[in-house]
């Protein structure tokens, strides 16, 4: 079988403490999954500010420092299979659009909660933002790569 086509980008990550999880449990917990995705759209994004080089390859989405990483064959920081994740639009505060990359489960009746009844970070798997990096494509850049990641999760 021959090799899916890969496509790489250079986006502007959070790290995955600072994901869309952290900002549900911040909020408050919620038990509808509605609502959960309905937070997740409207309350402000963490800004996302580590570049990294990222490659979409099917349905896998792979993380690396920098495109020569990824060139030079080199293991990648992060493999998200984007059939268990879900991507939503949302805005960081300065507004700039940002990409919420989320577990399905988080967005489930199934999230796994800790002690506090917050969601467990641990169980559900990481979260990120993600926007282009700012600068003549901006936008576009984020609006394009939302479509192809939502593409992709969708497979």
């Amino acid at each position: 079988e021959g090799r899916l086509e890969a496509h790489g980008v250079l986006l502007l990550k959070t790290s995955s403490s600072s994901g869309p999880i952290s900002v549900l449990n911040a909020v408050a917990f919620e038990r509808d999954p509605g609502v959960r995705r309905h937070l997740l759209s409207f309350a402000a994004a963490n800004t996302p500010t580590n570049q990294a080089w990222w490659v979409l390859q099917g349905a896998i989405f792979q993380c690396f420092r920098s495109e020569d990483e990824w060139r030079a064959n080199i293991s990648p920081r992060v493999v998200v299979n984007l059939r268990q994740y879900t991507v939503l639009q949302t805005y960081d505060p300065s507004r700039r659009l940002a990409i919420a990359l989320v577990p399905k489960i988080v967005l489930s009746h199934d999230a796994p909660r800790d002690s506090s009844q917050r969601i467990d970070q641990d169980t559900a798997g990481k979260s990120w933002y993600l926007s282009a990096v700012p600068g003549t494509k901006g936008e576009t850049e984020t609006i394009a790569w939302f479509h192809r990641l939502q593409a992709a999760c969708e497979a």
